[in-house]
């Protein structure tokens, strides 16, 4: 049995609630009605055990104020929505006097409905669009996970995208809250440092906002710009070295790369970031780990004489038709000339290995090859994530008659080179052995 209680408006201290009404005046007082659950349950010939609940709580942990409601219709000419539609405000830490003393907000927000579904937005001085259904009546992550929510209705704003995941949580059934669920928001990608040294990154397209991660340290991610591709470059804080290409975030399931970024002043030096990503059905954790790590791939040159030159194999974009320029046109052209990734061509000498990681994670994993001897080259492709051994590459030289041998093998490459001499000396002695 559900019972109808009208409650208070949600507040917070004096500070919280002026800071609150700034928002939106009307959404600060909003009052909310809320259907209690009664169960009666006899325990003996004569007793009763009576017990009252909230059928939920709403837990937001991301940091934005939220508003809920039973439906996605926004309210028109700016008037609020009033009591069918709930303020969460964000559950905002704040360091006490002494180091460590901690203070928040007290406990979730009650909340109650009849339907099976929910919708949450942004709040703010605007109106926001709402999220796409939440079932509350299936405890488990919402199957729209990760659920982005965006500052504005028009893609053109420089307005920010968050992505949030709902989790459905019931209490354990041995505590007085076990008949109340907790609708738990959170926030869906977590950046985080493992290395030793502080990383900035940014959004793809967004050159003037910088997000520092200190080593150790972890952020919630949102995207600074709506209108900008949803991929975002890092590199070590400083003036070394150049920015990494861009990589996508959403959509990539688990995986493990590497970043290659080049030194700012140096040719051939290089620095190697392992990033690793994990996607769970709450969140997607990306993870920048230590440059010490062992690389994802090693390219070994054993050849005497044999020098060997590498590039990654580019993607080859699609050509346009003929396009009418806008005066904004050469500024963007310009803006995507200087957003190039970089693709350096690296040397290995003989008798030398270099680690090595992808460029540009987003184009082909395949090498462009190049052995160089004195008199004579050649170019081959190669696409190194698939194992086992290669057909075998002869480099011919008029002037000394000698070949080479080019072996790949899986994730290492071993670049062999025997002169001719010594293969007919072989073949003859295997020759003789089989006579006999």
């Amino acid at each position: 049995e559900m019972t109808p209680l009208s409650t208070s408006p949600v507040v917070g201290n004096e500070e919280e609630e002026l800071n609150r009404s700034e928002i939106s005046p009307d959404l600060s007082m909003m009052k909310q009605k809320l259907w209690l659950g009664v169960e009666n349950v006899p325990t003996g010939p004569i007793g009763r055990e009576i017990t009252l609940y909230c059928p939920y709580w709403i837990d937001n942990q991301t940091g934005c104020d939220l508003l809920f409601s039973e439906n996605d219709l926004l309210p028109y000419f700016g008037r609020a929505r009033g009591k069918d539609e709930i303020l969460v405000p964000a559950k905002k830490e704040m360091l006490g006097e002494s180091q460590g003393e901690v203070d928040s907000l007290p406990l979730p927000i009650l909340f109650s409905s009849r339907r099976s579904r929910l919708y949450f937005r942004l709040a703010g001085t605007q109106k926001t669009p709402y999220s796409p259904s939440i079932s509350i009546k299936r405890a488990g992550p919402s199957g729209h996970n990760p659920i982005p929510l965006s500052e504005s209705f028009s893609k053109q704003d420089p307005s920010k995208i968050y992505h949030f995941s709902v989790d459905m949580v019931t209490m354990p059934t041995d505590s007085i809250y076990n008949k109340t669920k907790v609708i738990s928001v959170k926030t869906a990608i977590i950046i985080e440092n493992v290395s030793s040294f502080s990383i900035a990154y940014r959004q793809c397209g967004v050159e003037d906002r910088h997000h520092k991660i200190s080593s150790g340290q972890s952020i919630d991610h949102c995207w600074d710009s709506a209108s900008r591709p949803m991929e975002i470059t890092v590199h070590p804080c400083g003036d070394m070295w150049n920015w990494s290409s861009t990589f996508p975030l959403l959509g990539t399931g688990d995986t493990y790369f590497g970043l290659r970024l080049s030194h700012q002043d140096q040719d051939d030096v290089f620095l190697i970031i392992p990033v690793s990503i994990t996607v769970s059905a709450t969140h997607i954790l990306v993870s920048f780990k230590d440059p010490s790590a062992e690389p994802p791939y090693r390219i070994q040159n054993d050849c005497k004489d044999v020098c060997v030159k590498f590039e990654q194999v580019e993607l080859q974009q699609p050509t346009m038709g003929v396009m009418h320029l806008t005066d904004s046109a050469p500024k963007e052209k310009e803006r995507e000339l200087s957003a190039a990734p970089l693709n350096p061509q690296t040397t290995v000498l003989p008798g030398t290995s270099v680690g090595y990681a992808w460029d540009v994670p987003t184009w082909p994993h395949r090498l462009t090859v190049h052995l160089d001897l004195v008199d004579a080259s050649t170019t081959v492709e190669y696409a190194i994530d698939d194992l086992g051994d290669r057909d075998p590459l002869i480099l011919s030289e008029i002037k000394r008659n000698a070949s080479g041998i080019l072996n790949l093998h899986g994730r290492s490459h071993s670049i062999l080179k025997k002169d001719s001499d010594t293969a007919n000396h072989l073949e003859k002695k295997l020759k003789a052995v089989l006579a006999k």
